[in-house]
């Protein structure tokens, strides 16, 4: 029997990916972090993701752009939904404190609070992936999306290559090696929110 969400997949309200995006005054540092070790970090004992289409994304950080501390910034990457969920990744559980402290404690990572008239960030449609550390280095370029404002900054998905030259400095009179940028590997697929709202 096929699949019955295979038709769902291609609804514009879901992605294949889920996303990650970085935040405070030095997200863009961070994204650089990220994609160079090709690891996720987090001291919660969970690593957050959006499964929010980049589209709905794009809105979410005009949103935040209003103020002064936003909870997210522009600079992000996707994973392949299917292949975080193969490797333990779920949906958040929300519900009230009591609810809460009735969930195994197996279960408890995936849990948030939840109260519609003061507490409610269910708009996140948070999935969580349970650890410390995720390492994406050996996923498929295809499952790998670096996500960035605009198309200048997609040099982020791109690995430089470098040769060693010579040059002989007359003042010393020795050789001395320096590295020359001799191009780009592309590492990861990438895309900008320019792109997005202009698609």
């Amino acid at each position: 029997m096929p699949n019955p969400s295979e038709n769902l997949r291609r609804r514009k309200d879901l992605s294949p990916f889920l996303f990650h995006f970085t935040k405070g005054n030095d997200a863009e540092a961070i994204i650089r972090t990220i994609v160079q070790e090709s690891k996720l970090k987090s001291d919660a004992g969970y690593i957050c993701f959006t499964e929010r289409p980049l589209i709905m994304c794009d809105e979410l950080m005009s949103y935040f752009k209003k103020y002064p501390n936003p909870m997210y910034k522009p600079y992000g990457i996707g994973l392949r939904r299917d292949t975080l969920y193969k490797m333990g990744a779920r949906p958040v559980i929300y519900g009230t404190p009591d609810e809460g402290k009735m969930l195994p404690d197996v279960f408890k990572w995936r849990f948030l609070q939840m109260d519609v008239d003061s507490y409610d960030y269910s708009w996140l449609r948070e999935w969580r992936f349970p650890g410390n550390e995720l390492d994406f280095s050996k996923f498929n370029s295809d499952d790998v999306i670096i996500v960035t404002p605009t198309k200048e900054e997609e040099e982020l998905a791109f690995t430089p290559d470098y040769d060693v030259d010579f040059v002989y400095e007359s003042e010393d009179k020795q050789v001395h090696p320096y590295l020359t940028m001799t191009g780009a590997t592309r590492a990861w697929r990438s895309i900008n929110f320019d792109r997005v709202r202009k698609d």
